[in-house]
């Protein structure tokens, strides 16, 4: 039980700027399991902070004003991680199409304008998809998005291979084991179907499989930076994807 409370904390810790008050003192090998298997614990609880935000805060002001505010408060709430890696991978992406070394460019802590540029396209297409389905009361399909788009990366990790040098993934994929994976994909499928959105966990599986075999094709290797664009990318996909279907 320590070990699962210890992988739970980490995981709010090091994949949200939710402060948590326990510290961690010592990270056995099965917290990296649980840190990696309560991935898509934190997609709920900012999920639920999102949408309690909107519901309270839409009562005081103009409510598209709030969808905005709520749904950029989100991408806060995880410290816009993720997104760094999507500016990372797309710098590699085109710099390496000049013959550059794809992961010093990737390493490299600044960003290009390219990088920037798609970036910011991103963030515009999830916050507008995520204010529409906020604004439409679809609750339930973003509290499911913001699930499977980590859950898919749980499975992306325990199955996949990664770059040498990431050696925090290599701690969680060593610690994962097929009845924790089997255990977690039944609580995330028992959530869809209540809330209706059983049908996106096939295309969530879809979306990892190319995504993944992208990244290993373009760059020949994946690493966290790899799975933070995966999380961004796919989540949007969704998002977008739900608003087309919910409205």
């Amino acid at each position: 039980m320590r070990d699962f409370f210890n992988g739970l904390v980490l995981s709010l810790g090091y994949f949200t700027r939710i402060p948590i008050p326990y510290k961690v003192e010592k990270v056995s090998d099965k917290s990296y399991g649980y840190l990696a298997l309560t991935l898509p614990l934190s997609g709920v609880v900012m999920g639920l902070v999102t949408v309690t935000l909107f519901v309270w805060l839409q009562a005081y002001t103009n409510r598209y004003f709030v969808a905005l505010l709520v749904s950029v408060i989100y991408l806060f709430m995880y410290g816009f991680l993720h997104l760094e890696g999507v500016a990372d991978i797309i710098d590699a992406w085109h710099g390496g199409h000049s013959g550059k070394d794809r992961y010093k460019i990737m390493k490299d802590p600044n960003i290009g304008a390219i990088g920037a540029l798609w970036t910011f396209g991103l963030v515009l297409i999830k916050v507008a998809s995520l204010a529409t389905l906020l604004l439409s009361g679809a609750y339930a399909a973003v509290i499911s998005v913001l699930i499977l788009s980590r859950w898919g990366v749980v499975w992306m990790i325990w199955l996949g291979a990664f770059h040498e040098a990431s050696r925090f993934i290599h701690r969680m994929q060593q610690a994962l084991d097929r009845r924790g994976m089997v255990v977690m994909t039944f609580i995330v499928a028992a959530v869809l179907l209540l809330a209706g959105y059983l049908w996106l966990i096939p295309v969530t599986l879809v979306l990892m499989f190319l995504l993944y075999h992208w990244l290993k094709r373009t760059f020949g290797f994946v690493n966290g930076d790899g799975l933070g664009f995966v999380i961004e990318l796919s989540e949007t996909v969704l998002l977008v994807g739900v608003v087309f279907w919910v409205t």
